[in-house]
């Protein structure tokens, strides 16, 4: 990995996470008000994330909800809290969905 790679990298508790991705996504939608989800390994790296995303101007939630990979995305819990873009860490890359 390149010293430029690395420094648009996040390391927390022995994961990378892409912190420009997340805020590249976020701004394109325009997105201000974000749902973390993570599962409880991740926990710890969505409390940093978090932070990080606030400092860059966004409003950050997060799930205290269990969350068990892909097929489990915070969608109602996202509604209910007037999230308008939902981060869900997990062991993989962004996924897309057509749910509008």
């Amino acid at each position: 990995m390149s010293r430029d790679e690395a420094s648009r990298l996040l390391e927390v508790a022995g994961y990378l996470l892409d912190l420009d991705a997340v805020l590249r996504w976020a701004r394109e939608r325009g997105a201000r008000r974000l749902l973390l989800q993570a599962p409880d390994g991740m926990k710890a790296a969505a409390v940093e994330l978090a932070r990080r995303l606030e400092s860059e101007g966004f409003e950050v939630v997060i799930s205290g909800a269990h969350a068990w990979g892909g097929c489990d995305v915070a969608y109602g819990e996202a509604e209910s809290v007037g999230a308008q873009g939902i981060v869900h860490l997990g062991h993989h890359g962004f996924v897309g969905h057509t749910r509008g």
